[in-house]
């Protein structure tokens, strides 16, 4: 992509600089858009990594809360378990106390 400078008398080397002017606007159109399609990629490729990472991270929450949630339940059950074994010791022991007031 030359362009012959001092000779633009001649109908052949002007047309010449012209066709060589237009290739090269050309390219650079064709480097603008390539250009352009180059930064919207990137562009969205931050912003499906930051969806990504906002999908992951509610995913670990909604685990979290479910883990939490069992555990809770876990514990009630546990302790209703102990409440019910401490009130059936409890009857037993009465029972056994008031046997010797009725004989």
């Amino acid at each position: 992509m030359s362009i012959v400078l001092n000779s633009i008398a001649s109908p052949r080397s002007a047309s010449f600089n012209l066709s060589q002017a237009n290739e090269s606007l050309q390219t650079s159109l064709e480097r603008l858009s390539f250009g352009k399609k180059m930064n919207r990629s990137c562009d969205e490729v931050g912003f499906m990594d930051l969806a990504s990472t906002s999908l992951v991270t509610a995913y670990d929450r909604i685990i979290d809360t479910d883990i939490v949630a069992a555990l809770t339940r876990f514990a009630r059950n546990n302790i209703l378990f102990q409440s019910s074994a401490s009130m059936t010791a409890q009857a037993n022991q009465l029972s056994s106390l008031t046997i010797p007031l009725i004989e």
